[in-house]
């Protein structure tokens, strides 16, 4: 069975181990930003999701009238 919610931005496929979380990173990063990033993929490793890729998306603006923004997602793995 699979499962996906994006509330949760996770996705669980039943009766194998695999998880996959999906998260927002952001678009722009500065320095500290870069190192704030660095930490925090650390600490999804540490919880057992390790990095998979990261893609780019377009987010709607406001009631799908307003101007989109264009942010990246970083999809993590646990098996």
């Amino acid at each position: 069975m699979q499962t996906w919610s994006w509330g949760h931005r996770s996705f669980v496929q039943k009766g194998d181990i695999m998880q996959y979380k999906i998260e927002p990173i952001g678009s722009e990063f500065s320095n500290k930003a870069i190192e704030k990033l660095e930490n925090h993929f650390s600490t999804r490793s540490s919880n057992g999701y390790n990095f998979h890729s990261v893609f780019q998306v377009q987010q709607p603006g406001c009631l799908g009238m307003g101007k989109g923004t264009i942010t990246y997602l970083a999809v993590y793995v646990k098996e």
